[in-house]
């Protein structure tokens, strides 16, 4: 495929951990004019997380977990330590983007709850 069809200016991305599974790890897309939602000036950017797993559970209608999923949940320390640090590398990916953007510097984010539910 083509590259110039895909409606991503530039892209960031950042994780904390040398592990196979992506925990922590975030995304952040600046969109190009022509492909952000409703033409908006304020959507110019999609941010993605991968929020660590609390339980071994799937949302109603995904069936269930994968075998071997189980070794992934985590204990409710390592949990909450895993959610500070994505939270932390949101806002680094924000930074560096920001560092770079000059005006079209992020001043707002809107992030949708991370490892929520049935994580």
């Amino acid at each position: 495929r083509d590259t110039k069809d895909i409606p991503v200016e530039r892209s960031y991305a950042r994780v904390f951990s040398k592990a196979l599974e992506p925990f922590g790890a975030v995304f952040l897309h600046e969109l190009k004019a022509e492909g952000r939602p409703l033409g908006g000036k304020h959507n110019s950017a999609v941010l993605y997380t991968v929020g660590p797993l609390g339980q071994n559970a799937k949302a109603p209608g995904e069936g269930k977990p994968q075998p071997g999923r189980e070794k992934l949940v985590m204990n409710k320390l390592d949990f909450v330590k895993c959610l500070y640090d994505t939270g932390v590398n949101v806002m680094e990916v924000v930074k560096e983007y920001n560092k770079e953007a000059g005006a079209r510097a992020l001043t707002l984010l809107r992030v949708p709850i991370v490892s929520g539910g049935t994580f």
